[in-house]
């Protein structure tokens, strides 16, 4: 699941990815990395969801958007 975040900024995408992902103290079952998608001149942040009981899309879409606002960007 990615979210295209409206900067080219690539370390924002970074932070976000680090703060929802389970590495990085965020939610259990979720990978996730900051990419800049340079064709298209913004940053994404991709997200593996890789136990859908212990972390579902919904959860992971809410958390990614607060982590988005938190962080000053939008989508």
């Amino acid at each position: 699941f990615n979210v295209n975040l409206s900067t080219a900024d690539p370390a924002v995408a970074r932070a976000i990815a680090a703060k929802i992902r389970e590495a990085g103290g965020g939610f259990e079952a979720v990978r996730a990395l900051g990419f800049q998608l340079d064709e298209k001149g913004i940053v994404q942040v991709s997200m593996n969801l890789v136990d859908l009981p212990v972390t579902g899309l919904e959860t992971a879409f809410v958390g990614s958007m607060n982590a988005v606002v938190s962080n000053g960007a939008t989508v």
